[in-house]
């Protein structure tokens, strides 16, 4: 059996197109995720903050304080209830998705 490599095709992109720029965070964006409804957004940043956002107008929903580092990754729970974000600082926090409340602070991670 013979091995062939695919070639990338980036022909097959020619559809995608910018739909929408939000403007948010003071510095970079480093993690995105989507609820499980596709309703709204999530970004985490170099300027330590979360904002979850309005898929379809991309406004601002609300904002989630609490890292003291930069957010490197986020992740929704599968029944979309609760939000886990990890930071610089060595942290990992659980938080309310429907309020933004804090629900747990790990340290050490």
């Amino acid at each position: 059996v013979m091995n062939r490599a695919v070639a990338w095709k980036p022909h097959i992109y020619h559809r995608l197109a910018l739909q929408s720029s939000v403007m948010g965070h003071f510095c970079a964006v480093y993690c995105l995720t989507f609820d499980r409804t596709g309703l709204r957004f999530i970004t985490g940043s170099d300027d330590k903050l979360i904002k979850i956002w309005t898929a379809r107008t991309c406004q601002l929903y609300r904002t989630l304080r609490g890292h003291v580092y930069d957010v490197v990754d986020l992740s929704v729970s599968c029944d979309n209830r609760f939000l886990a974000s990890a930071g610089n600082d060595h942290s990992l926090r659980l938080w309310w998705l429907h309020n933004g409340h804090p629900l747990l602070v790990l340290p050490g991670h």
